[in-house]
């Protein structure tokens, strides 16, 4: 089950508990990989964006403004959804400015699941998120937004990773150096 106490569990990387998972590829900051007492491969940055139904007119923009969100919501309504909790220091700096403006709907999550991610793909709801996510729903796309926000982006791992996981992180360390202008989607 998506929750956080097994993402914890799974995550684990300590004496006490070594946690189950080796790698995890997602979005990360200095404080998001301290708190979990490991460190990254960082692959490149992500721009933090909106994502929405690939149907919605916005989804056709190459980037979005504010604006395009309180014109969008207050004509189509629906409103924001974004995380209630601190999660990193880039996505909290531009919640916050979501967050004062009164003028969107917005509605808080604990743990994105793939119920957010439906109602974003099926309705007037956007999500504050990373263009990675677009490969978590069909009916999801990312539009960056016009504010220059990143994320750094790579392969989170222990900080004493086993000799296996280190061969693996060679490889794609490798193969992103090698393929510098290499999207990954």
């Amino acid at each position: 089950k998506n929750t956080h106490g097994n993402l914890r569990k799974a995550s684990g990387n300590n004496e006490k508990n070594p946690g189950q998972v080796d790698i995890v590829v997602a979005a990360y900051d200095e404080d998001f990989l301290e708190r979990r007492n490991c460190t990254a491969l960082k692959l490149r940055d992500l721009q933090l964006s909106i994502c929405m139904s690939s149907t919605h007119k916005l989804a056709q923009k190459e980037k979005i403004s504010i604006e395009d969100l309180v014109e969008a919501t207050r004509r189509r309504g629906g409103g924001l959804l974004l995380r209630s909790d601190d999660w990193m220091r880039g996505y909290d700096n531009v919640k916050e400015i979501f967050t004062h403006d009164e003028r969107i709907e917005k509605e808080f999550y604990d743990f994105l699941t793939m119920d957010i991610l439906n109602r974003c793909g099926n309705s007037n709801y956007f999500l504050l998120a990373t263009e990675s996510w677009i490969f978590s729903h069909p009916l999801i796309k990312a539009v960056p937004l016009d504010i220059n926000a990143t994320l750094p982006f790579g392969a989170i791992h222990s900080k004493k990773p086993s000799e296996p996981v280190k061969k693996f992180l060679r490889i794609v360390d490798f193969v992103n150096l090698e393929y510098k202008n290499f999207q990954l989607w």
